[in-house]
């Protein structure tokens, strides 16, 4: 399957997204699309700020929101249905975030 302009367009923002990530090791960006309007929906890698963090590898992997769920979070915050929209990534997404 070919790579439209348009989606091309949108992995190199998703990279650009993913620069903005707290922890240099997992960086991706994504962007989340409704199917019924042109908003749209953004997230990167973070960590969560209001879990405690022991300053191991491991504490950071539990406190670490992944791109698509904050892309996906950021819409339902916002009330809007991404229900047969798109969600571009930078990235293959993990298990986790594939069934989303």
């Amino acid at each position: 399957m070919a790579v439209t302009g348009i989606e091309r367009g949108m992995l190199k923002r998703c990279y650009l997204l993913a620069g903005m990530s707290t922890d240099p090791r997992t960086r991706n960006g994504a962007i989340a699309h409704p199917a019924y309007d042109d908003a749209e929906f953004s997230g990167w890698n973070h960590h969560a700020t209001s879990a405690p963090d022991d300053g191991t590898r491991a504490s950071r992997l539990r406190r670490m929101i992944h791109a698509e769920e904050d892309a996906i979070m950021t819409a339902a915050l916002e009330g809007v249905s991404l229900k047969g929209g798109t969600l571009y990534a930078a990235w293959a997404s993990c298990s986790a975030c594939a069934r989303l």
